[in-house]
């Protein structure tokens, strides 16, 4: 065995003395290091072994399969030996056919023509390495036309065709494409329809008669798929088979579903298997509900997903077993994570400077899924502490309960305030779209005259409970980069300040942001944003700090921070009323850069009387947005489009975060 051994290593070395060397000659169009480093995956075997004309012809069929596949149809390339240890692979490359215009005629000039001409490239450029320029391959054509065909099929255009003509221009020496498109009428679904013996469908007939009248895209036609198979497996049938029909006729897509739903599945037992320190009873009675139901993935998805939200698990996995009585036996397999840990961040902003914060969390407080948070900010303005609790599951519902206290301090240009409070928030999802927050906090606040007249100020020392709702519908495709879709605010707080002259108040805020897509990857963003504060008592006396403030990052940007309206000895002095609205036009530019243009108005008024009926302030300006995970990188310019007497040009604003 030992002399075999011995024998066959030195066997290797002497075939890794002689391994073969590859030369290439006559190549113009590239340099010969790019081919040989698009060839080395396919050469490794050839060049650990000695120079053969074997491995020669191989090396040389697959160069020739390189330039062919890179337009040089004609391209020859022979092969020669120098010795064990060289092989030269000589090229004629030939005439070389690129990919010159391709005009699309028969479609207007838009995305869709555009799509239909990279979709055609696209099967040209499938196999080839050696250069961005798409290659001429006439035998490409057909799946070039395919693929432009499938497009035009899948927004709508049922019954397109596309046909070509091709022409080399002399001048240039490359090939025109010509592509002739007969797109037909744009087909509309029809309502879809659904077989099945036995099951009542009602709401799934009124989700797919909602389709009807829509454009005919694979994507409506998916979705239509999708809203049937999602319907049957909530019913429980988990092994449901839907098969789909599409027929059409006078511009119109009818779609059939056919459907064998298959034995439907109850819960049976759930078994939690991985806990450590968490309590099991936690996960337990999260999936105590489910015993007896129907087994509907998209609930277990959605408890999993709230799982997940803890922080707490690492991995969150459900293995379903079927029974034959009917039943799905579950096991809910967990992976803890590290429940505690440290944290910091940093970060700038126009009116905050630099910030800097960092704590302490806890994700399983006494194994109970508790989320405890304490952490500390330092900005150029203050100091914020802050100490929270979160119960998940509040009386075992969907409400997460979180008491908290904080302390701050902040300066302010014409008054400086220290304020530390206490309160307890309880919020809640009515779903993926819908959510509210109940606040009632009491908070102690101390203000201070750093210039503005003290009569401006209000009250130096007082106490304010506060009693908050709050309520949110987010439609956006993306809470932290959105692009489209819409988000709706609301909120309303009663509050009652007591000092020598008490003052309570009804405070009303809204906001409406709209984002839609236009132009390829580009989008446009509406912003609408209002607040109203009503003193029941002497309104002279409302504390400062309750007043609205406007002008900043984030509403009319030819202002600084909290510099737009009323002032006090040169000071900002706030208002009980405002409003602003913001418009943006994004455009991606390179990478994660992307430029904006805007149009801000905005007004503040110093007394609700008078909400709407203030001086109107212009601004219009431009910015970079570098898109990051965590939010969007801003440097913008506004300039005031009418200034009043003494008022600022413009403002320059650098923040984290999307203006709205």
């Amino acid at each position: 065995m030992r002399i075999l051994t011995t024998i066959s290593l030195l066997g290797f070395l002497l075939a890794s003395t002689h391994a073969a060397e590859l030369q290439i000659r006559g190549l113009n169009a590239f340099p010969e290091t790019k081919a040989l480093d698009i060839m080395e995956g396919r050469l490794a075997f050839l060049k650990s072994r000695p120079a053969s004309p074997a491995r020669a012809d191989d090396a040389s069929f697959i160069l020739k399969r390189l330039l062919k596949t890179s337009g040089f149809k004609d391209a020859e390339v022979n092969w020669s030996l120098e010795g064990e240890q060289t092989i030269i692979l000589t090229v004629v490359e030939g005439r070389r056919s690129l990919i010159g215009k391709v005009s699309v005629v028969g479609i207007a000039a838009g995305e869709a023509s555009s799509m239909v001409s990279k979709q055609f490239r696209s099967a040209h450029d499938a196999d080839h390495q050696l250069s961005s320029k798409s290659p001429y391959l006439p035998e490409s054509n057909p799946q070039g036309l395919a693929n432009a065909t499938q497009y035009l099929q899948s927004i709508g255009y049922w019954d397109a065709s596309v046909t070509l003509t091709a022409g080399r221009d002399d001048s240039s020496g490359l090939i025109n494409i010509r592509l002739l498109v007969q797109p037909g009428p744009r087909y509309e679904l029809t309502a879809p329809r659904v077989q099945v013996a036995g099951i009542p469908q009602l709401e799934l007939e009124k989700s797919l008669f909602s389709l009807a009248g829509k454009t005919a895209t694979t994507i409506e036609v998916r979705k239509a798929r999708r809203l049937v198979e999602q319907y049957y497996r909530n019913q429980g049938y988990q092994l449901a088979v839907v098969e789909m029909f599409a027929s059409q006729a006078n511009g119109r897509l009818a779609v059939l579903f056919r459907v064998a739903p298959g034995r439907r599945y109850t819960v049976g037992g759930i078994e939690v298997v991985g806990t450590e320190k968490v309590h099991k009873r936690e996960l337990d009675r999260r999936f105590r509900p489910f015993l007896g139901q129907p087994f509907r993935a998209e609930e277990f998805e959605a408890e999993i997903r709230r799982l997940y939200a803890t922080g707490a698990f690492e991995i969150v996995r459900l293995e379903p077993l079927p029974q034959d009585d009917g039943t799905l036996d579950l096991t809910l397999r967990v992976e803890e994570a590290k429940p505690d840990g440290y944290f910091a961040y940093g970060g700038v902003g126009s009116l905050e400077g630099p910030i800097l914060g960092g704590g302490y969390y806890h994700r399983n407080i006494f194994g109970n899924l508790w989320n405890f948070s304490s952490g500390l900010e330092i900005s150029a303005i203050g100091l914020l502490g802050d100490v929270r609790v979160t119960e998940p599951w509040f009386l075992g519902c969907d409400l997460r309960l979180t008491p908290r206290a904080y302390a701050l301090t902040r300066t302010y240009d014409g008054y400086d305030k220290t304020e530390g409070g206490n309160g307890v928030e309880l919020a809640w999802d009515l779903d993926n779209k819908y959510s509210a927050k109940l606040s009632f906090y009491n908070s102690l606040v101390k203000a201070s005259s750093d210039g503005i007249a003290v009569s401006a100020l209000g009250p130096e020392n007082y106490l304010i409970h506060r009693l908050a709702f709050e309520q949110s519908v987010d439609q956006r495709n993306n809470a932290i980069l959105p692009t489209n879709g819409y988000f709706v605010r609301l909120n309303n707080e009663i509050g009652l300040t007591f000092d020598d002259d008490s003052v309570s108040y009804f405070r009303t805020d809204a906001r409406v942001s709209i984002y839609e897509p236009i132009f390829g990857k580009s989008h446009m963003a509406f912003n609408m944003q209002a607040g109203l504060i009503i003193p029941t008592g002497n309104s002279a006396n409302l504390p400062i700090d309750l007043r609205y403030f406007l002008g900043g990052a984030s509403t009319v940007r030819s202002f600084p921070e909290r510099e737009l309206g009323p002032s006090s000895n040169g000071y900002s002095r706030g208002g009980e009323a405002y409003w602003s609205a913001n418009l943006e036009y994004f455009q991606p530019l390179k990478g994660l850069l992307s430029g904006v243009v805007f149009f801000d108005a905005g007004s503040l008024s110093q007394n609700f009387e008078d909400f709407g009926s203030g001086r109107t302030n212009f601004a219009a300006g431009l910015g970079l947005r570098f898109d990051l995970p965590i939010g969007p990188i801003r440097l913008e310019y506004g300039h005031n489009l009418n200034p009043g007497t003494g008022a600022r040009s413009g403002a320059l604003h650098f923040a984290i975060g999307a203006a709205f």
